[in-house]
């Protein structure tokens, strides 16, 4: 579904919702994946709005919660929004905001629902880690600090890589993100399911837009994280500016090798 600076357009999820009538909304407020926009404050309640007026449960995943640097706080989270009688479900987990390692996430709901998930995780598999969760358990008094850090690196990152590309690849346009962990990046005239193709001839590896957008009105993007160190950044935009150049002379190539990124 189209977003804009603000995130998901509510009259379009309306129309959405009263054509297919689904039982489940799925939404990324904080932070948009792969866009890295933050929905508002007000986009948010009136999405909880529309999910009440149709009987529609919403899960909000926060996973994505951190801010790149530091630009002020968030907006309540959209369960905050919530209608008496709306159903939102609140995921995240500590691996973004942490450490990608630690693989423990958390789910905020009413009591019996959550109740409920307990029971069919129980069913679903042998348990969390127990030393997982006591790692988590230790961190979270530092939760707060640990994503400032996070932050800092993460914008660290960023200017990292758009720097390296307004350098060698300055054709490639995108919008800097307020979160997340990657570029959306539109390439111009071009497919980006087949640069992808040549991209692994090169060793790297990117997402093209069609896997996230089943319209197809994004097969021109590619996302480009820039969670790694600066080095691996650097080695992944060179690489990247050798495959376009074959790209452009070329056209796609059968895929080889493992990636890079």
């Amino acid at each position: 579904m189209s977003i804009d600076e603000e995130g998901m357009l509510p009259a379009l999820l309306a129309a959405a919702l009263a054509d297919h009538e689904p039982d489940l909304l799925f939404v990324m407020p904080s932070f948009h994946n792969p866009t890295g926009r933050l929905m508002s404050a007000s986009r948010r309640r009136r999405i909880a709005e529309l999910a009440r007026q149709h009987a529609v449960a919403v899960v909000e995943d926060l996973a994505y919660s951190g801010r790149i640097g530091s630009r002020g706080k968030l907006p309540p989270p959209l369960g905050a929004f919530a209608p008496r009688g709306g159903e939102v479900l609140t995921i995240g987990s500590l691996s973004k905001s942490v450490w990608g390692g630690l693989r423990v996430g958390w789910l905020r709901a009413e009591e019996p629902v959550a109740a409920r998930f307990a029971r069919h995780k129980a069913l679903a598999d042998l348990g969390t880690p127990v030393l997982d969760q006591a790692v988590a358990v230790r961190l979270l008094p530092h939760l707060a600090e640990l994503e400032q850090t996070q932050a800092r690196s993460a914008a660290r990152r960023l200017r990292h890589l758009t720097g390296l590309l307004e350098q060698s690849l300055p054709d490639w346009r995108w919008e800097p993100p307020v979160g997340g962990s990657a570029l959306w990046i539109e390439l111009p005239d071009a497919d980006a399911g087949a640069f992808a193709q040549v991209a692994l001839r090169h060793e790297v590896e990117v997402v093209a837009g069609r896997t996230t957008d089943p319209s197809g009105r994004h097969d021109s993007f590619i996302r480009l994280p820039f969670t790694y160190p600066a080095d691996v950044l650097t080695e992944a935009v060179h690489r990247l500016t050798r495959a376009w150049g074959d790209f452009r002379r070329h056209g796609p190539v059968p895929e080889q090798g493992s990636p890079l990124v």
